[in-house]
């Protein structure tokens, strides 16, 4: 027959190691602190998170492939009529590193768009709260032009701690550019 053992109560332990528990709590707790001091302080988006995957002139639409035809019927059109006719949407897929990483520690990626220097977040009150690293959007734009892309993110981070310290900080923008030649010359 095996022995039996004693049976440790809980509270016996809790006594026997009282000390080490709170010494290793504290030490949880400041750890916790400094981490989330540091990553509001020092985390950022840098431009090479950042990457255009795709951009150019929309080659289909819901379910549409253009033909050189639909093409050149488009540009021929844009160059009689002018204005709201030479509007085509330029397709952009565009590549965040750091998403997954900053959504699962609480904090959030905002995104906006600056073309041929108009801002569209100040301008036009657009942005994009980023939930996955790819990003898929259009814009319609005149085709007869060329046009200045510039794509900008940073990252928001606010905690119950942050909050209670009243921490505020700016938060540091990231940008990629890319130029697009025109559609119809």
């Amino acid at each position: 027959m095996a022995a039996k053992k004693p049976k440790v109560k809980l509270f016996e332990l809790y006594q026997r190691h009282k000390a080490k528990l709170i010494i290793a709590l504290v030490i949880i707790i400041i750890a916790s602190i400094s981490f989330e001091l540091y990553m509001f302080f020092n985390e950022k988006i840098s431009e090479g998170d950042m990457k255009f995957e795709l951009i150019g002139w929309s080659e289909a639409c819901e379910g549409t492939d253009y033909t050189l035809e639909d093409k050149q019927a488009f540009c021929q059109n844009c160059s009689e009529k002018g204005g709201e006719a030479c509007l085509w949407p330029l397709d952009m897929r565009i590549i965040i590193g750091k998403v997954d990483v900053t959504r699962a520690t609480g904090g959030e990626v905002h995104c906006y768009l600056v073309i041929d220097g108009v801002n569209y977040y100040r301008e036009k009150g657009s942005y994009y709260g980023i939930t996955n690293s790819s990003l898929f959007t259009w814009q319609k734009l005149d085709a007869r032009a060329s046009h200045d892309i510039e794509f900008c993110c940073g990252i928001e981070r606010e905690s119950a701690l942050t909050n209670l310290l009243s921490l505020r900080k700016k938060w540091p923008q990231a940008c990629i550019e890319r130029a697009v030649m025109p559609r119809c010359g």
